[in-house]
């Protein structure tokens, strides 16, 4: 049934192409005339044209809807074992944002000093944007133990067969992006033996006096926000991009909060005003090459202290939604190399094999083939299968047979005798096939 339906469909555009043809005053075998040939030619150009430069035109329309993808929310939780969060501080929300020239200016000082560790990752670039965001030194809630939790902990920090770790958890939440708008960030720090000691003589004393512990080379303050995800920078050495800081918990009428420093980026702090900077920094500046560098938490151990803070990174990101912002989020060699495969693959299938289509589509007269495929079509409908079959074996070996099919489409004036074919004689029949 398909097949009869193709052919019937092939067979009527073949006539209409037929009688397009003599329109022109066309034979069959001559050369088309000059103007079809030129404005089928020139229709063809325009509309391959088209299709190649439409979606470029349209593509390159989005590339000013970039925006700064930036960190709208960020909290801090340092977790020790199973007890309650030792620190726990969050920014306000929204954060302020950072004038463009200082984040500009103060992430290429950042790289400056620490070309070692931040070079590779390209932390300066005209594509990103800094955010240096601080939090609060003393924690927003109060560290509360009873007293076998306390001793749980103690047992803890006391068992010289495991491994005691501290977890600096980071939650940001962001503006836009297409992995969504909060992340996680956890990073681990390994409590060093003598930074065991000092936590139980803590704990000890919990309620009592307030006791600093020093944390060497606690955790890395920078974050990278790309369009998919937010991480933190890896680095080939444990000390690189690594800051130390000072823990403490401070007891007011028996209840204990803790406040948590670090050291900052600069020898007076993170770099927003200009006395945060020593001469050498400031010189550095001028000659990058003399900088100091600040690469290892060694390093900077006599840097300021200042509340623990972040330095994030931020890749620009489209601002649409939807099917737009799908196609923002591509890149341009991706899409439109894409695009352009797959038009070579319909131009090809369209335009090549042509040669084995000459005995179909120029057929000097198909109404005989049309009547035929017709006259199965009623033998159908009337429920006449026996004559539908035979009359489709018929068809296809004419199809099978170009002498047959030329002597079936030749007009009654072209033939010797101008009579119809006999369809007995020049299709063998059902028994004989």
């Amino acid at each position: 049934y398909q097949r009869r339906v193709h052919g019937h469909h092939e067979l009527i555009v073949c006539r209409a192409d037929r009688a397009d043809t003599n329109r022109w005053g066309r034979k069959l075998g001559q050369p088309f005339p000059g103007l079809q040939k030129c404005s089928l030619g020139a229709a063809w150009f325009l509309g391959v044209t088209f299709l190649i430069f439409m979606p470029l035109l349209y593509y390159s329309s989005f590339s000013p809807a970039l925006a700064t993808n930036s960190i709208q929310l960020l909290s801090v939780d340092v977790l020790l074992g199973s007890s309650p969060p030792l620190y726990t501080s969050r920014t306000p929300n929204p954060i302020p944002s950072m004038d463009s020239s200082l984040a500009s200016v103060l992430a290429d000082r950042i790289q400056f000093t620490r070309m070692m560790s931040l070079a590779p990752h390209q932390f300066s670039s005209q594509d990103t944007a800094l955010q240096v965001i601080s939090l609060t030194s003393y924690s927003k809630s109060m560290w509360i133990l009873s007293p076998p939790a306390r001793i749980d902990l103690l047992n803890y920090l006391q068992d010289n067969t495991t491994s005691i770790q501290m977890e600096i958890v980071v939650t940001l939440s962001r503006l836009r992006g297409s992995g969504g708008p909060t992340f996680q960030v956890t990073q681990t720090w390994s409590v060093p033996e003598e930074t065991r000691y000092e936590l139980i003589s803590l704990l000890l004393g919990m309620g009592v006096s307030n006791y600093t512990v020093k944390l060497p080379n606690f955790y890395s303050p920078f974050l990278y926000n790309s369009p998919t995800t937010i991480k933190g920078y890896e680095f080939p050495y444990a000390e690189w991009g690594h800051q130390n800081c000072y823990f403490q918990l401070t007891a007011i009428n028996g209840m204990s909060f803790s406040t948590l420093l670090c050291s900052a980026f600069f020898t007076g702090g993170n770099g927003e005003q200009p006395s945060h900077y020593s001469k050498d920094e400031q010189d550095c500046f001028q000659n990058p090459i003399t900088c100091p560098q600040y690469d290892s938490s060694s390093q900077n151990a006599g840097h300021k202290l200042v509340p623990i803070y972040f330095a994030c990174v931020s890749s620009m990101v489209p601002t649409g939604t939807g099917l737009g912002g799908l196609f923002e989020s591509f890149g341009i060699i991706t899409l439109y190399s894409t695009f352009i495969f797959a038009l070579a693959r319909v131009m090809r299938w369209m335009l090549t094999g042509r040669a084995f289509r000459v005995a179909l589509e120029d057929m000097l007269d198909p109404t005989l083939l049309i009547r035929l495929v017709e006259d199965i079509k009623l033998a159908r409908a009337e429920g006449a299968l026996d004559m539908e079959e035979e009359l489709y074996i018929e068809l296809i070996n004419i199809y099978r047979s170009t002498e047959l099919l030329k002597v079936w489409t030749t007009p009654p004036e072209h033939r010797p005798n101008a009579s119809v074919p006999n369809l007995s004689i020049l299709v063998p029949t059902l028994n004989s096939s």
